[in-house]
């Protein structure tokens, strides 16, 4: 489906469909003991690399240490907010590819990540285990994991040889190296069939190349906030008719990456299918409601926040026009933080540089699109964060309300490529027993070059 096009997604001409009960569809054969060797050797590597060469005081483990962990049991610890809310689901990616890449299910590859997490926790650290660890590793770990596994089969190709298969090769190796090296082990870098097995779906996105300009309230001056590099795209077939819906089958994803002077900011905002029910009508529109899994991770001027969350959702489509020139795309999800984080502002004497939190979460997001005139795009994002750990909440305890507004208009110059202008809106509610609340504002302004894919 062409970027800026509204017209209903065929089913893909090669490979195995999202939605297939195909045996290769879930990886081909299980290997689950060659799997659980495998998680067992990444965190023996980990901690290997991390006791003889980085000589960290917390991988100098011993019976004793092993002992207090089990005796202690789970507490949060204040590692910082990049490593438990972005390093920590990217290690777990590991564990759950280990498994998935070699034959295993969605849920079966999910008990291999929480088993490599525990065995960490347990005993690879002479520090108590950690129970956000266990949270992010696990939950963060199965997101990035089956996304990485889907994406690197729309980059493989079983009946490619030469340059188009090794390109294919390494660069599904560098998006999910579990899954490269397990290739490498099977002989399938460069084992070829008369048909592709890989699972397909269908993706529409584009990858957008951004100016940002940055207005806050505290400093109403317009001013550069750099470049940005960003990925948006819908994964997976809108409906199976009667095949079934799987894990992961349908995946929105809005990823950005903004440099400002030697400055990086983040800001991730997806989330996924994991149980879901279809209704549809006959001109290609209807619903999916379902469960999903959110993963969040923002860390600009104003904010660091991450958090995973579960939530209920609709995603629906309505054809407006005949032909298929015209479509709205809508999608509302009303969930709860399992776990999430936003930075210190109030307590800078505290050890930690942020406190953990739950609470609820919305998010509602619609996409106008036409095939001639381009898309409108309007998403907004709430999240309510009452700390449950860190910036001494015992004593003072306090929360947070972030709410992001996004905007974007874009249209084509030609077939692939256009111009999105775009409009970001960040706000911010501290609380703190025994202070005043805190308001703090950001918004951006960019202007764009996009390229889009299907």
């Amino acid at each position: 489906m062409p970027l800026f096009s509204a017209r209903p997604w065929a089913r893909p001409a090669t490979g195995v469909a999202a939605g297939a009960a195909h045996p290769s569809a879930e990886g081909g054969r299980k290997r689950p003991w060659l799997a659980g060797a495998e998680v067992f050797g990444v965190n023996m590597g980990l901690w290997a690399y991390s006791r003889y060469i980085a000589k960290e005081d917390w991988a100098y483990i011993s019976c004793e240490s092993i002992k207090a962990n089990f005796r202690n049991g789970f507490e949060y610890d204040d590692d910082g907010f990049f490593t438990n809310f972005f390093m920590h689901p990217y290690n777990g990616l590991y564990f759950y590819n280990a498994a998935r890449s070699l034959g295993m299910t969605y849920a079966e590859s999910s008990l291999y990540t929480l088993g490599g997490c525990l065995m960490w926790e347990m005993f690879l650290e002479n520090q108590a285990p950690s129970t956000n660890d266990l949270v992010t590793t696990v939950a963060g770990g199965v997101y990035f994991g089956e996304l990485a596994y889907r994406m690197t089969s729309l980059i493989l190709d079983d009946t490619a040889t030469g340059a188009n298969r090794a390109w294919r090769e390494i660069l599904a190796f560098l998006i999910n190296p579990m899954r490269g090296l397990n290739r490498l082990i099977l002989g399938e870098t460069r084992r070829t069939s008369d048909v592709n097995l890989q699972v397909r779906a269908p993706v529409d996105g584009y990858v957008a190349l951004t100016s940002a300009f940055v207005l806050t309230r505290e400093d109403p001056q317009i001013g550069s906030a750099g470049t940005a590099v960003e990925l948006d795209f819908l994964y997976g077939e809108r409906f199976t008719y009667g095949a079934g819906r799987k894990p992961f089958d349908l995946i929105i994803f809005k990823g950005g990456l903004r440099m400002d002077g030697r400055w990086a900011h983040t800001d991730i905002d997806s989330h996924a299918l994991v149980w879901g029910h279809e209704s549809h009508n006959g001109n290609g529109g209807g619903r999916l409601i379902g469960l999903f899994q959110h993963f969040d991770y923002l860390s600009n001027e104003l904010i660091d926040f991450g958090g995973t969350s579960l939530a209920g959702g609709v995603v629906s489509f309505f054809p407006l026009s005949t032909g298929g020139k015209l479509e709205l795309r809508t999608s509302a999800q009303l969930g709860a933080l399992l776990i999430s984080a936003t930075e210190n502002i109030r307590f800078p004497e505290t050890s930690s540089e942020y406190h953990y939190g739950m609470g609820p979460m919305i998010k509602l997001d619609a996409r106008l699109a036409h095939e001639r005139w381009g898309w409108l795009s309007l998403r907004f994002n709430h999240y309510r964060s009452y700390a449950i750990e860190g910036n001494n909440s015992a004593d003072r305890p306090s929360h947070d309300f972030l709410s992001v507004l996004k905007t974007h208009y874009g249209v084509a110059i030609r077939r692939g490529v256009g111009i999105r202008l775009e409009y970001s809106w960040y706000f911010r509610q501290n609380y703190s027993e025994g202070y005043d609340r805190v308001d703090t504002t950001l918004s951006h302004l960019g202007l764009s070059l996009t390229l889009g894919f299907s």
